[in-house]
């Protein structure tokens, strides 16, 4: 067995099961899997789609794309999610490829959908090879890009902090086909797409002496909570944007396929909009949530029957921005 990098040889799951950290040979022998796998879903003409990143989601974005139909109601995705083997989380793999959600959920459709793309259809795995990056067609990045600065209000003083992205872009880069579509599906600051992982991408294919653009985009979901995840990301996995004009075009086939057939995304022309969108409804909703949670002090300090309150209000035509609140109470 190899040493993780705190020197611990086990993944520790939190209910107790111990699972050794993989060995360097192992590292052989998983490829020789996934390669196996992936052979055969591309003769049943399934596109491979690597998912990579730590997100809490993840593994649900992963089964939510595996559970894809093409027109003839046939699964059309083979998916791997990759993470690293560190021992803190690798406990997460194998518990995957049991076909068990490793972080657990009160929405039962979770479970149900990822035992159903595991173990049934056998168009989900785990894998914690680097290496899968070989074989993918498509590409789907989960990480946080957080702000360490902490300035509210601080918009072009504040920096965001991108390393992790950094470094998995570098590790995308030196592994992917020149002609896979490489998708940030994540938080991030307006620009991140184009001028921090685009860079990083393009060094690392100039120095495999690749000539081809990098086909990058951004996308990101709607769906607010793990509580109703799978249900939600059905219909709001709804933006994108591309880098070039044949990444625009791969995300768009790539969102309709994972789309029902009467859903249509919203397709940006430059990444740094897709992220605008994304940013502006956070913060409008955290406005919402901010604004909201003062008047629901107040009403319960004064005894105030704050849901009343905002019945009333939304009675009135002019007062109908109120209507897309109710998710908040």
């Amino acid at each position: 067995m190899t040493l993780s990098r705190d020197n611990s040889v086990f993944s520790i799951s939190p209910l107790g099961e111990k699972f050794p950290l993989p060995s360097k040979d192992e590292y052989i022998n998983e490829l020789k899997r996934l390669k196996a796998l992936t052979d055969i879903a591309r003769s049943q003409q399934k596109e491979i789609v690597v998912v990579t990143g730590e997100g809490l989601s993840t593994p649900v974005m992963a089964a939510r794309i595996a559970d894809s139909k093409n027109s003839n109601g046939q699964n059309s995705k083979f998916v791997i999610w990759c993470q690293n083997p560190a021992s803190q989380n690798y406990w997460k793999t194998p518990l995957l490829n049991r076909g068990l959600f490793p972080v657990g959920s009160e929405n039962p459709q979770i479970s149900e959908l990822i035992f159903d793309v595991v173990i049934r259809a056998q168009n989900l795995t785990a894998t914690y090879n680097p290496d899968s990056l070989t074989l993918a067609d498509c590409v789907i990045v989960d990480t946080q890009c957080n702000d360490p600065d902490n300035q509210p209000g601080e918009l072009f003083s504040s920096e965001t902090q991108a390393h992790e992205l950094k470094n998995l872009m570098k590790i995308v880069g030196e592994r992917i086909s020149p002609y896979s579509l490489v998708l940030i599906e994540s938080t991030t600051a307006p620009g991140i797409t184009e001028f921090v992982a685009y860079p990083v991408l393009k060094e690392e294919f100039q120095k495999r002496e690749i000539e081809n653009e990098p086909l990058l985009a951004h996308t990101f979901s709607g769906a607010d909570s793990l509580k109703e995840y799978v249900t939600k990301n059905r219909r709001l996995w709804r933006v994108g944007a591309g880098c070039n004009d044949n990444s625009r075009r791969r995300v768009r086939a790539f969102l309709k396929s994972i789309h029902p057939d009467n859903y249509s995304p919203a397709l940006f022309d430059r990444p740094i909009e897709s992220e605008t969108v994304m940013m502006v409804e956070n913060s409008y909703k955290n406005t919402l949530l901010a604004f909201f949670n003062e008047w629901s002090l107040f009403a319960e300090r004064n005894g105030v029957n704050f849901g009343k309150v905002l019945e009333v209000i939304k009675q009135y035509p002019v007062n109908s921005y109120l209507s897309g609140s109710d998710h908040l109470f």
